[in-house]
Parts: structure tokens; sequence; C-alpha cells
């Protein structure tokens, strides 16, 4: 799907679970996973490291990049 695509979508959305729910349909998560943890392994930082530059908990951090 094109950002653009997704972006009216979005624009149409009025309930923030609607909103959510196109956000996962568009959003490929295997591949921007694989790309955070590739990104993360060339740069030798650690799950939490990342996390926490991010403001994320290291556990939400670790679910998308697994």
């Amino acid at each position: 799907m094109s950002m653009k695509r997704l972006a009216a979508q979005v624009d149409e959305c009025v309930d923030y679970r609607e909103y959510n729910q196109k956000l996962k349909e568009a959003i490929d998560y295997e591949t921007l996973g694989y790309h955070m943890k590739e990104a993360r392994l060339s740069r030798q930082m650690t799950q939490a490291v990342v996390a926490e530059k991010m403001h994320w908990s290291t556990k939400y951090y670790a679910s998308i990049e697994s």
C-alpha cells in the first residue's frame, strides 16, 4: 500500500482503534523488525540501549524486532 493511500485512509478514521487497525494492516512488522535489528547490530547496540533512546520499554522493542 502506498503511503499516500494509507494517509488518505487514516484521515478518514474517526476512532483510534480503527486508525490503529489501518496502520497494522499497512506495516509489515516482520520486515521492519529485520531492518531494526540489522541497524542495531551494525552499531553494536543492545535492545535495551535502543529502547531507552526511543523511550520505549525493552520488552516492546524486542517484540517488534522479533
